[in-house]
Order: structure tokens, then C-alpha cells, then sequence
């Protein structure tokens, strides 16, 4: 009798070009963990392929082979379920015998998903989900908060976007409008250079439109009210764009999911009788002090937008639907104005606004329809000062 052929203990060497080929496309050609292409060299741009097929289980069942003991058969180890793309220094750092502690199987296992899930989501969106990021980022009372690139993108493919940054008006970035450094916060010389700034920008984006360039924008806006207003002024209807809202929580700059949206009325609380001069306190994120504001603002009628079943709070809007019924309310009050205040020269505009709030106050306004916007920034005292008027 022909003895029966041993057990091998390890797969082969080679691996099966079909699995080859499946690891390959499922990953995009990028190491599951750092992300880097893995068909050009990360320091030369050399076109050379650097990838390497990690076993999430040994090659080998044995000790010397990294998680070799576990039970998936040998015959199944070099199947593209069982393998994952790294760069050479992440592979070598996954079998490093200390690192074998943190990298399970499950743990590559979850790693590999993770990627591979992301490509297969990412990959199967169109131009259509093409934007271009538009960052405006200055300080809140020394307070300043960054856009970095990677949060922006978490927060655009959440909403099944992806920036096409060789897309934008300056090829190879997104559009950044940084007031961190302007002299003077606060003073008549800082809002007039932001203004121009903003200008700048608005240029830009007109231009990018033109060209065929800028499709849809992403805007994330982290600055003081008057600034939001006048960069939402810059951007109008003219341009197809998502908001995103800075929240304290681990969101960031991501929308949450699921939560039921807010909301809102007007009202009219104080003022005279004038009908060329309107006022609309925002107590949104915050209550308008409505028996201390500016005698200037009182001279006409003073209306306050609000949540209609809520009490204003910080972050108040979480959900893009809340930022639409704002909007929306924001829309209607301004035909109100049209209606009941025809004469109406300019409205006054203050409260505790959220970022995307305070720039949908500027992009909504209609030029040349509704009247422009006296915009009022809050001081380290708490009391309202005259910052800029939008829209003349």
C-alpha cells in the first residue's frame, strides 16, 4: 500500500494571481494601514510597486510564523480573505513579535474591513460627488479651532462626498481664507481686510465656476458672526454647496445622524413704530439680551428668530435638517420684511448664532431684492458692537 500523503503545515509560496488580483483591487492599491499608494514610491514618485500581501494568519502553522497556531486551515491562508496590503514597514511592524500583542487576527481582520469597505464606498462615487473645500478660519475671543485635512475629509465623505483637491481654483489645494493673523481683532481695519480677503475668495470661486472647475464647494467656517455673514455674501445662491458645523462634541466638523430636527419662529419683541429700520435678534445657540440692546437697534421694529419647541443652546444645530429649517424660517422672514416693512433701509442684524446660521444669514439674502444687513459683533464685555454692513 502507497502510504497517504503527510498534511502540508504551510500554504505554498506563491500566492494564486487571482487572489493576488482581488487583494489588489478590493484595497485600491493603498496599505490598509497608512493609506500610502502603493504603485509609486512615497519620496521619489518612482512608478514602483512597494506592496506587500501580509498573512492575517501565518503562512505556516507554526510559532516562528506570525499567528500561525490558529485554526484556518493551511489550504485557505493564501486566499485574499486571509491576506492584507501593506507598505514594507507596516508589514514588518505587524509580525514584530511584541506588536503581535496589539495586531490580532481580529484586529487585522477589522483593519482590513475598515480599508477595504472605504475603497469599495469611496470608488463607487461619481463626479457628481466631486467638492471643493472652502476653509475661512479666524478666532472666537482667542479661541481657534483648525480644519485639518483629515477631519474635513471624514466629515465630506459622510455626507457620500470626496474633495477633488486638483480640481479646486489653485490645483493641488483646497480654498483657505485665514484671518488668524490679521492685526487688531475686532477693529474697523480688520473687518475691512477680511472683507477683502473674502473678496478674494468670492473671485476665486467665480472664476472656478466659469472654468468648469468648482462644481460644488464644502464650506468650513470657524470665525467671529460679521465675518461668517460676509463669506456667506460671497457665496449666495450662485454656488451648490454643503455646510459644516463645528460641534464641541466628538462630532466635530460631522453632522450627527438620526437626531430629530429643530424648528424655528420670529417674532416681533420691542421696538417702535419706524418702518425703515429692522432689527433680527438670533438667539439660537444663546439668548439675546433683549432689555440691553444697542439704542440704534431699537429705533425700528425688533423681531427674534428662535427654536420654536426648544430653548437656544450651544449646538443646537446638529443636523443638517435643523440648518434647513432655519434657513427656511430666515427665508420667510425676509419676505415678511418685503411685505410689511417696504421701506425698510437696512436690517440689523446680532445674537448668538451658530456658524453655519451666521453664514446662511449672508447667502440667502437676495442682492438686489432684500435690503442689506447691518451686522453687530458681540465684545469681551457681552455688550453689541456696529461691526459691517453686507450687501450694499
Amino acid at each position: 500500500m502507497t502510504p497517504a500523503a503527510a498534511k502540508p503545515d504551510s500554504a505554498p509560496e506563491e500566492i494564486d494571481p487571482e487572489e493576488r488580483l482581488k487583494l489588489w483591487v478590493r484595497a485600491g492599491g493603498r496599505c490598509a494601514f497608512c493609506n500610502t499608494y502603493l504603485l509609486e514610491h512615497e519620496f521619489t514618485s518612482m512608478n514602483v510597486n512597494t506592496g506587500e500581501m501580509a498573512h492575517i494568519v501565518g503562512r505556516t502553522k507554526s510559532r516562528r510564523s506570525p499567528r500561525g497556531l490558529a485554526d484556518l486551515p493551511v489550504e485557505r491562508r493564501n486566499l485574499a480573505a486571509n491576506l492584507v496590503l501593506l507598505c514594507p514597514s507596516d508589514h514588518t511592524a505587524i509580525d514584530k513579535k511584541l506588536a503581535q500583542k496589539d495586531w490580532t487576527i481580529e484586529n487585522l481582520k477589522e483593519l482590513k474591513r475598515r480599508h477595504e469597505d472605504r475603497v469599495h464606498y469611496l470608488t463607487g462615487l461619481g463626479d457628481d460627488a466631486e467638492t471643493v473645500v472652502l476653509r475661512a478660519i479666524g478666532s472666537i475671543r482667542s479661541g481657534e479651532v483648525s480644519a485639518e485635512p483629515e477631519a474635513v475629509r471624514l466629515a465630506v465623505f459622510a455626507r457620500q462626498r470626496y474633495p477633488r483637491y486638483e480640481l479646486g481654483v489653485r490645483r493641488g489645494s483646497d480654498i483657505e481664507v485665514d484671518f488668524r493673523r490679521l492685526p487688531t481683532e475686532g477693529s474697523s481695519t480688520y473687518w475691512e481686510i477680511a472683507r477683502g480677503m473674502l473678496a478674494d475668495a468670492g473671485a476665486q470661486l467665480t472664476d472656478g465656476v466659469r472654468r468648469g472647475h468648482v462644481r460644488h464647494l464644502s464650506v468650513f467656517g470657524f470665525a467671529r458672526v460679521p465675518l461668517l455673514v460676509m463669506l456667506g455674501d460671497q457665496l449666495d445662491d450662485k454656488f451648490p454647496a454643503d455646510l459644516y458645523e463645528y460641534h464641541r462634541d466628538d462630532l466635530r466638523w460631522k453632522w450627527a445622524e438620526g437626531e430629530p430636527p429643530v424648528s424655528f419662529r420670529f417674532d416681533r419683541v420691542a421696538g417702535s413704530s419706524r418702518d425703515d429700520v429692522v432689527t433680527l435678534a438670533c438667539s439660537i445657540s444663546g439668548s439675546v439680551p433683549l432689555d440691553h440692546l444697542p439704542e440704534e437697534v431699537t429705533a425700528g421694529a425688533v423681531y427674534e428668530l428662535r427654536p420654536a419647541d426648544a430653548e437656544p443652546v450651544t449646538d443646537l444645530i446638529r443636523v443638517p435638517e435643523t440648518l434647513a429649517a432655519f434657513s427656511a424660517m430666515y427665508r420667510t422672514f425676509l419676505a415678511f420684511i418685503e411685505t410689511e416693512h417696504p421701506n425698510t433701509i437696512a436690517v440689523h442684524v446680532l445674537g448668538a448664532l451658530p456658524l453655519t446660521a451666521a453664514i446662511e444669514l449672508g447667502r440667502r439674502r437676495t442682492r438686489d431684492v432684500h435690503p442689506p444687513l447691518r451686522v453687530w459683533d458681540r465684545n469681551r464685555e457681552g455688550a453689541y458692537e456696529f461691526a459691517v454692513e453686507v450687501g450694499t
